[in-house]
């Protein structure tokens, strides 16, 4: 009979954005050493000049997982409330603590806007349960609708759904909503939703709006669908000089490669890997990841996405490995880079291509799951880009390398993992001395 509190949900940390450490100075942050030190440790590990994207596309990844975690709490019908950490960086508890979706100026972080996070944080929020966010064209799905209504009851309303492609409404559905309780979750109705056919993967998004005398209120989700792709045949790839592998060591590996071949790895093959999962790194922790970077490459061009690893990705990501490319005077432009810590930055990758001794190399450690429609068309178009023409990578590496690559531990063996951007304000460190 007592309520249920959801304690501190979300903790979801951001890269640092480096371009406040002048109006840092002299604030209630103290010194700005956790800045300084981490600018000269992203220098020395050649990532400074990434230092802003992967602040931009952290925030938006966060701003993905917090909308998920606040419409999960919100659907639960055993919670009766939450608090959530936190609104605001805040250093001077743990330096270098970006947790927030303001700054510690309380300044929207960037892209962000008070109506969409309003959307899932209303005293009556819209929410969805949608049966996987990746879909197959041509199916149909079945999506019902809540309300969490904690502002006043409402004795009558209207849902209007659209379903919209670039931008455009390609299905609307029309709901005459009964009574909406104070303090519960209520089902208002259920959408039937027909993906159309497509030779091309496409973004949906999934609008309600929810209206009546004395309120309205809105919130939208993405799906994605994806068409079915044959993968080249057998006699394709060899003609193409196309080697697939999942497992192999260095010198399989080199023989290929001496030959001129072609080779396509499916998983980490003989690099040092790092573990990923889909839930961004908790605040101010020196492990984890934070940010993705989608490139303009060939391979990802009909594969839809905002130049970062969206929800599309949640299966593919959620328990594989990244790929450790930490070699000094190696260029770093992979096709789907990952950030590692601020804290504790490595070179890492979750496709990558390189030019190698007298062949071609293509790595893709994500986790190709046969259930996932994402997953299995990019699989296949891996394979189609490696048989093709435009499987040119610009990179090259030689033998040397190579070998460097492959001795590379992995960070589950290595020793010095923990802090090595050495912020001399950081309670972490401080503890340890």
């Amino acid at each position: 009979g007592k309520p249920l509190l959801s304690h501190e949900i979300g903790i979801f940390g951001t890269y640092i954005y480096l371009s406040l450490e002048d109006r840092s100075k002299g604030s209630r942050m103290g010194q700005t050493e956790f800045m300084s030190s981490v600018r000269r440790h992203l220098e020395e590990r050649g990532l400074l000049g990434k230092s802003e994207i992967y602040y931009r596309n952290s925030v938006r990844w966060q701003e993905i997982l917090r909308k998920q975690c606040f419409e999960t709490v919100r659907r639960c019908e055993s919670f009766a409330g939450y608090d959530y950490l936190g609104p605001i960086d805040t250093h001077w508890h743990t330096f270098g603590y970006c947790v927030g979706f303001m700054n510690e100026f309380y300044e929207l972080k960037y892209g962000l806007t008070a109506d969409e996070i309003l959307r899932y944080n209303s005293p009556m929020v819209l929410l969805c349960d949608i049966p996987g966010v990746n879909r197959t064209c041509g199916e149909e799905i079945s999506i019902p609708f809540f309300a969490s209504n904690y502002s006043e009851q409402v004795t009558s309303s209207k849902l209007i759904v659209e379903i919209l492609r670039d931008g455009q409404a390609i299905d609307r559905f029309d709901f005459e909503v009964g009574e909406i309780p104070v303090s519960a979750v209520t089902k208002l109705a259920e959408a039937k939703v027909s993906i159309p056919e497509s030779l091309d993967p496409m973004k949906l998004t999934i609008k309600a709006e929810l209206t009546s005398a004395s309120d309205a209120c809105e919130n939208s989700w993405d799906i994605y669908a994806f068409p079915a792709i044959e993968p080249p045949s057998r006699d394709e790839l060899d003609m193409a000089g196309v080697d697939v592998l999942c497992k192999c060591t260095e010198e399989q590996l080199a023989g290929l490669l001496e030959q001129g071949r072609r080779v396509v790895i499916f998983g980490a093959g003989p690099f040092g890997t790092n573990d990923v999962s889909w839930q961004i790194s908790l605040a101010g922790r020196t492990e984890g990841h934070l940010a993705t970077v989608i490139a303009d490459h060939p391979l990802m061009r009909d594969f839809p996405h905002d130049g970062l690893c969206g929800r599309q990705f949640e299966t593919m990501m959620e328990g594989c490995s990244s790929v450790i490319l930490d070699r000094t005077g190696l260029p770093h432009e992979p096709v789907i880079d990952i950030a590692t810590s601020y804290k504790n930055a490595r070179r890492e990758a979750l496709i990558f291509e390189y030019a190698a001794l007298n062949g071609s190399l293509l790595v893709a450690s994500l986790r190709f799951d046969p259930e996932d429609p994402a997953a299995m068309w990019l699989k296949n178009k891996i394979l189609k880009y490696a048989a093709g023409d435009e499987f040119r990578p610009e990179e090259k590496i030689d033998a040397e390398t190579l070998h460097a690559l492959c001795m590379t531990k992995s960070v589950g063996e290595s020793a010095t993992v923990k802090n090595e951007a050495f912020n001399m304000n950081d309670i972490t460190m401080s503890r340890k001395k």
